[in-house]
């Protein structure tokens, strides 16, 4: 198989262990020897943040200068930003639910679970024509939908 494939011996013995690849982990958390004595502050300037509405909060770059000129950071703008989208990217929350097959049950329980998560019905909502919930498309753009009882 090695020479079939033109790969290494110790890779397709590896391929074989796997039913599928195993990818890279690290074996400890990167460091950052310039951010890590400001992670608490920019930790906490993230978890104001939170307080604010969205267009009042800060950027990583609002973060970046405000470190420079307040801490007196040495540290590169990209440092910072790749740090703070990663604290964002972890601490948002999700709802996930997932089905094997697009069917009219899966797409009640879905609304019947996201109405229950997000503890409320929306007044509306708009579909990306999902043939579960649009059951023709009319010439002038108009659609039925497939809950339509008239």
């Amino acid at each position: 198989m090695a020479r079939y494939f033109n790969k290494d011996r110790k890779t397709i013995a590896k391929m074989l262990r796997h039913a599928l690849p195993p990818g890279y982990r690290r074996s400890e958390a990167p460091r950052r020897p310039t951010l890590d004595d400001y992670v608490g502050v920019i930790n906490e300037i993230l978890r104001t943040d939170k307080a604010l509405i969205k267009k009042q909060r800060y950027t990583a770059k609002r973060i970046f200068e405000r470190l420079r000129d307040e801490h007196w950071y040495a540290g590169s703008l990209t440092t910072v930003t790749y740090y703070v989208r990663e604290q964002k990217r972890r601490t948002k929350e999700v709802f996930v639910k997932g089905y094997p097959a697009e069917t009219i049950e899966a797409f009640c329980d879905g609304h019947v679970s996201a109405f229950a998560f997000f503890g409320g019905i929306p007044q509306s909502i708009f579909y990306d024509n999902a043939k579960i919930a649009v059951a023709r498309i009319l010439g002038d753009k108009t659609r039925i939908s497939s809950f339509d009882t008239s």
